[in-house]
């Protein structure tokens, strides 16, 4: 019987074996189209904002209106008034796909959170194994970032752990983000 080990195994094989890909930028696609599948309403500009000093993958953005109760009317019945609130979503995806790079992201995390609603963390199954899912989970939610499972095999991938969704720290830089890139 013939043992082979890991190491002598090609780059290629080992992304086609454990679904994996040396590249970020194919992480992408899929994320995105996720995320317009969720919600048709999503804008979505990949690798040209800056929030801070990095730039996230990808910068999802939506904007809907919602109805509000804001009082209530009338003299022997109380019913409702209703107002409309435009809501304003903002999302940033990083997409990392080797170790090094993992290490990186909690300074990255920071910048983000100043403008971003929500930040997300996009890995290959080989990340979340190497790093052990329970660990990389519980790091995460501390940080109030979520977690996308992307799997190259299936070209698919699902939010594993939801991100906080936080109060914006810098709702002048979040307004300045959407008015440039988005409007």
């Amino acid at each position: 019987m013939q043992v082979h080990r890991a190491d002598k195994i090609s780059d290629r094989r080992f992304d086609e074996i454990f679904g994996h890909t040396r590249l970020e930028k194919r992480l992408n696609p899929i994320v995105c189209r996720y995320f317009k599948e969720k919600d048709k309403r999503y804008q979505i500009q990949e690798n040209s904002i800056p929030i801070g000093r990095s730039k996230p993958d990808l910068v999802l953005f939506k904007e809907y209106a919602r109805k509000v109760v804001v009082g209530k009317r009338g003299v022997l019945i109380k019913k409702p008034v209703y107002a409309k609130q435009v809501k304003r979503v903002l999302l940033a995806v990083e997409a990392k796909v080797d170790f090094d790079e993992l290490r990186r992201y909690d300074s990255q995390v920071k910048d983000y959170q100043t403008a971003a609603d929500k930040v997300y963390l996009a890995i290959t199954t080989p990340l979340i194994l190497e790093k052990g899912q329970k660990e990389l989970v519980q790091e995460l939610k501390h940080n109030g970032v979520g977690l996308i499972h992307v799997d190259m095999w299936k070209r698919q991938c699902e939010i594993k752990l939801d991100a906080r969704e936080g109060r914006t720290f810098d709702t002048k830089a979040k307004k300045e983000l959407i008015d440039k890139y988005f409007a």
